[in-house]
């Protein structure tokens, strides 16, 4: 008898389990047991229909596209074709401007933009972010359109270690191991992170060979060569740079004595290799520009786990200081993956410090118009499937409220995804378009993100001439 309860056993046991899953799946709620929580379960998730997916309560209503009465005016003279604006004004919403002078949507950027059309000018765009754009994602789509349209070549700004080196394709990127690297995130006194948000520090001794870093062009549209080169470096006393370019040595002696300090490496187009190798001490590196003299630039400042509050840590000399190398004409802000990274929903703390950052930046940059992009869809498990956080559409009416109250441009990228649900959709797509995260988007989603924002920044710039002229 003893030896048959012994048997059945583990049949009883799986039974039981059975019965008490079968149970919390039927009761569809969540409970708790002192102070440990259990989390809402159903086994037939895989082989019942999936539910549509639902709407959380604070959707965002999709604003409708709308011409100014002076676009109305043109269409009705036949000097616009209201057919030829491209799809993104049919689906997408448009750039919201919320500046305080007379000049029109990105206006100054525009002004630049045309100049360069016509052969005289060359623009330069900052493009910070969180781990959405890092390895060149979404940027680099926006880069290769505007560059096809307007001329320019290069990737600009690059910092001079990075993360992601190993599958960024705009750039090759190599190092050795001793360096140090400090962000904005994890700040270090005497130390100050550059543009990017991160300084990178030289180890020298006696027992290891000098700190090198190499670059070489990327695979992507065909490129097989630099542009001018230019190294941006920190305060400097007695340190030594030896680079080689296509093999060739140089030396220079780090003599700056700002706290930014370019050093132009070589000004012809046509390499192939550059490496650097670093002697000295108490020396910081920001990083390297691969540039054209014309056309358009575009500089990645991307970096993992910023909500961009943390860019009050860059010294306002520093920002200055970098104005007057690069000279941005627009400045985009494309935040939030971090803000949302939790369900909290006091969205406070990252209201007022990203007011600072932006009014920083006006400050130091007072020549570029700036865009806030909002943050994109995310989703989190909610009765058994993947629903938007109800914290996004919080965020994205926050980065609208604090883009009017700072004056500058709006995007809203969470609405141009498709709105509510729409990660979800962009996961389980046939092709899929994003991560099984369902934070990230793969690389076809950041083409298709770099493209959407693209034509909407094309289809304003043609609005904005339409309206001059």
């Amino acid at each position: 008898m003893n030896q048959n309860r012994e048997r059945h056993r583990p049949f009883i046991i799986i039974l039981l389990t059975v019965a008490i899953l079968l149970f919390l799946t039927w009761a569809k709620s969540n409970f708790s047991v002192g102070s440990f929580s259990f989390k809402q379960v159903n086994i037939l998730s895989e082989v019942t229909k999936k539910a549509t997916l639902s709407v959380t309560p604070k959707e965002i209503p999709k604003e409708k596209i709308k011409l100014t009465k002076r676009e109305q005016k043109l269409v009705k003279a036949g000097k616009l074709n209201k057919d030829s604006l491209m799809l993104v004004l049919q689906k997408d919403e448009r750039i919201s401007d919320f500046r305080t002078d007379s000049l029109e949507i990105l206006g100054r950027f525009f002004n630049r933009l045309e100049q360069v059309e016509q052969g005289k000018n060359r623009v330069r765009i900052a493009w910070f972010g969180d781990s959405m754009i890092e390895g060149d994602f979404i940027t680099q789509t926006v880069r290769s359109t505007l560059q096809s349209q307007f001329g320019g070549k290069g990737v600009g700004f690059v910092t001079m270690l990075s993360p992601v080196a190993a599958f960024r394709q705009t750039i090759g990127q190599t190092s050795s191991s001793n360096w140090q690297t400090y962000t904005v995130l994890k700040p270090h006194k005497g130390f100050f992170p550059g543009i990017s948000g991160q300084v990178c520090i030289p180890i020298n001794s006696t027992n290891t060979p000098a700190p090198w870093v190499s670059f070489s062009p990327g695979t992507t549209d065909g490129r097989s060569s630099f542009q001018a080169l230019k190294l941006y470096y920190g305060h400097s006393r007695k340190n030594t740079l030896t680079y080689f370019l296509d093999g060739k040595q140089f030396t220079d002696s780090l003599k700056g004595r700002s706290l930014v300090n370019e050093l132009t490496l070589n000004a012809q187009p046509g390499l192939h290799q550059l490496k650097t190798v670093f002697k000295g001490d108490s020396l910081t590196v920001f990083g390297i520009s691969d540039e054209s003299e014309n056309g358009v630039l575009l500089d990645n400042l991307s970096l993992r786990g910023n909500s961009g509050t943390p860019l009050q840590a860059i010294p306002e000399q520093v920002l200055k200081q970098f104005n007057n190398y690069l000279k941005y004409d627009l400045i985009v802000l494309q935040y939030g993956t971090n803000v949302v990274a939790t369900t909290e929903t006091n969205m406070d703390w990252y209201e007022k410090g990203m007011i600072k950052v932006i009014n920083r930046i006006k400050r130091n940059f007072p020549q570029a118009d700036i865009l806030l992009i909002s943050v994109g869809d995310k989703s989190y498990k909610e009765d058994m499937q993947f629903v938007t956080q109800p914290n996004v559409p919080m965020l994205v009416e926050t980065q609208r409220r604090i883009a009017k109250q700072t004056g500058i441009a709006f995007w809203n990228l969470f609405q141009a995804m498709g709105g509510v649900n729409s990660m979800a959709k962009w996961v389980e797509s046939p092709t899929p378009l994003a991560n099984k995260d369902y934070t990230h988007v793969n690389v076809r989603g950041a083409a298709k993100l770099g493209k959407i924002i693209s034509n909407n920044l094309l289809n304003e710039y043609q609005l904005y001439k339409q309206n001059r002229h």
